[in-house]
């Protein structure tokens, strides 16, 4: 068996392994990152970014703020995998729906004719996450110009530093073209290869679809493991039995010694909510679409209700929504 890793190491996962002469790619993400030196997106004209004084280094493309930080006014662009051959690629399995933030650059390439499997709420919250994505570029009244992003000055950025892997963001044309191509599997639902190896899909405990994955070629097992927990949450319990006594064991972006209890930051923040309701104050919690930070919302519910503060509206503000 060969490996090949293909990631960012910034929890963007994204290995190959070659197992019986098939080609599989284990998540397939990309390094989001690369989108914190951009000027931000707004559906409203703000002042205080349109006034930014230019960079002399490019005075049409970089704004420099007041801190001195330098951004760039140009269309988002992301860190796709590094150097992978979508041509041999025969199947590409996902574990969450972080992790396929790559997926439309891989599935709508031109030489790619594998298969795609992922969980049902693993595509359902994945393609959410996506569409976000294109709905905050879209909010911006005016466009952005083109830039070759060779002539950005490395110093603006680290990712600048590798330009040739910059890919400009994915439309929303591209996503639901990637996205038809995904075939939605249940946990331990067998999946086979040509007849040469068989996937199967298992809980993971991290979020709602997340799984890990087990791979046969015949007697030979390997076992990939990512983000997950065996903590008890919503989700299902995280099948540990199931990946024991692989061959080969495949871990990617796991956290060993984790420092905090989600119980009680949940708790914690419930509370802080709570005494800032009760002065009179308003509170904002920044999400993603899809982010395990919704989950706090039935904590948030229940301790309000304890707390005879029933009455206070809960907004989900958000373009998607």
């Amino acid at each position: 068996m060969k490996i090949t890793n293909h990631g960012n190491l910034d929890h963007s996962c994204c290995t190959v392994i070659k197992l019986n002469n098939v080609h599989i790619m284990l998540d397939c993400a990309a390094n989001v990152g690369s989108l914190t030196p951009y000027l931000p997106f707004s559906a409203l004209q703000i002042p205080r970014l349109d006034d930014l004084p230019p960079h002399h280094d490019l005075p049409d493309i970089l704004k420099r703020t007041h801190g001195n930080t330098v951004l760039v006014n140009t269309s988002l662009h992301l860190v796709p995998p590094k150097n992978v051959d979508v041509s041999i690629i025969d199947a590409i399995l996902i574990s969450n729906s972080s992790q396929l933030t790559a997926l439309p650059y891989i599935v709508t390439h031109p030489e790619f004719r594998g298969r795609v499997y992922a969980t049902e709420p693993c595509v359902a919250l994945g393609k959410l996450a996506l569409i976000a994505i294109c709905k905050y570029m879209e909010q911006c009244p005016t466009k952005r110009p083109k830039v070759d992003m060779s002539t950005i000055p490395s110093h603006v950025h680290p990712i600048f530093k590798t330009k040739t892997r910059l890919e400009e963001i994915y439309t929303a044309e591209n996503i639901d073209a990637c996205f038809s191509k995904i075939t939605p599997v249940r946990y331990n639902e067998e999946l086979e290869l040509f007849g040469l190896v068989e996937c199967v899909s298992i809980p993971a405990g991290h979020t709602i679809g997340s799984a890990n994955w087990i791979i046969r070629a015949g007697d030979y097992k390997v076992s990939y493991v990512s983000s997950s927990s065996k903590l008890t949450n919503t989700t299902l319990q995280m099948d540990v039995m199931s990946l024991a006594n692989p061959d080969v064991l495949i871990m990617s972006n796991l956290s060993l010694n984790p420092t905090f209890s989600p119980d009680n930051m949940l708790s914690e923040v419930c509370n802080m909510v709570i005494s800032t309701v009760k002065l009179g104050g308003n509170v904002l919690v920044p999400c993603h679409a899809s982010g395990v930070v919704l989950g706090l919302l039935e904590w948030l519910v229940e301790n309000l209700t304890k707390s005879n503060l029933s009455d206070v509206p809960i907004f989900i503000v958000f373009s998607c929504s």
